[in-house]
């Protein structure tokens, strides 16, 4: 998907997310900034996780793979937390906005043919390309969605 659905569609998971962190007493004083930084995780894995073979645009297992994504999500959502409340629940809560967030963009990218690696293999369900204008249509609406879903939550 493009990076523009990636951000929409990994910040109404990450919502979604907070809004969960925030039911069991993750981090809800710090979980607006959390969710808001969560968004770089998508520049930063498609910035630093592609390399050009034959002037195509390919995935690396970088930051394309579940095994490699999972800790540095984590660890990301840590120090975010850290810096944005300083509390074990601020870290705690960034670290579960920050891996729903990432794992998100894991999602979006195993529906494209290229997918996405998994235990050293590459997956994928194959819906479209990256740059399909319904699927992207799709997730973005899926992720403004899921938000409200999130807003509606915390606010219930």
């Amino acid at each position: 998907m493009k990076t523009e659905t990636h951000i929409v569609f990994g910040l109404g998971v990450a919502v979604l997310a907070a809004a969960a962190a925030a039911e069991i007493g993750l981090g809800r004083s710090c979980l607006v900034p959390l969710v808001l930084a969560s968004a770089g995780i998508h520049v930063a894995i498609d910035s630093l996780s592609h390399e050009t073979v034959q002037a195509f645009s390919l995935r690396t297992r970088m930051l394309h793979s579940v095994e490699t994504l999972t800790p540095l999500s984590v660890a990301a959502g840590l120090v975010a937390g850290y810096v944005a409340g300083g509390s074990l629940e601020c870290e705690l809560g960034g670290a579960a906005v920050f891996l729903a967030s990432g794992l998100s963009h894991l999602f979006l990218d195993a529906l494209n043919p290229t997918g996405v690696w998994l235990l050293g293999r590459r997956v994928s369900i194959p819906m479209g390309r990256w740059d399909d204008p319904v699927l992207n249509g799709v997730f973005s609406i899926a992720g403004f969605s899921l938000a409200l879903i999130g807003v509606l939550i915390v606010l219930g």
